[in-house]
């Protein structure tokens, strides 16, 4: 990151944006002041088990499909694998499907797939 500061004629490097930023505010001493830790927490009044009866209603409650489940969920709980997958969704957005959607599915980010430019010279090409 840069800043280019026209009225001071010069180049601002992204060590001193940074450093500029971090100094307006106390935020190492808000963080000591405020941060909370697992082991302050209080225990938990109640646990909730698993209930193997109601599992499949909850995972549809929770918009698990069975992809989600045997692709994603299954390699992670099973060897602690990363899931793999395609980078692309080829999954309609949440306002254009049929199927009824979690309000989540409609703030869903999508991203840009970036290639890199071919190695061939321009000057080849034409």
């Amino acid at each position: 990151m840069f800043l280019v500061d026209t009225v001071a004629g010069r180049i601002i490097g992204d060590d001193e944006i940074k450093a500029k930023l971090s100094s307006r505010q106390p935020y190492a001493e808000w963080i000591k002041q405020n941060q909370v830790t697992l082991d302050q927490l209080p225990e938990p009044t109640r646990v909730h088990g698993p209930s193997h009866e109601t599992i499949i209603a909850r995972q549809r409650t929770f918009g698990y499909t069975e992809e989600d489940i045997k692709i994603i969920l299954e390699p992670m709980a099973r060897n602690g694998e990363e899931p793999t997958g395609s980078m692309g969704a080829d999954t309609p957005l949440a306002c254009l499907s049929d199927r009824p959607q979690l309000l989540f599915n409609y703030f869903k980010q999508l991203f840009a797939q970036v290639t890199n430019r071919p190695s061939i010279p321009f000057a080849k090409i034409c």
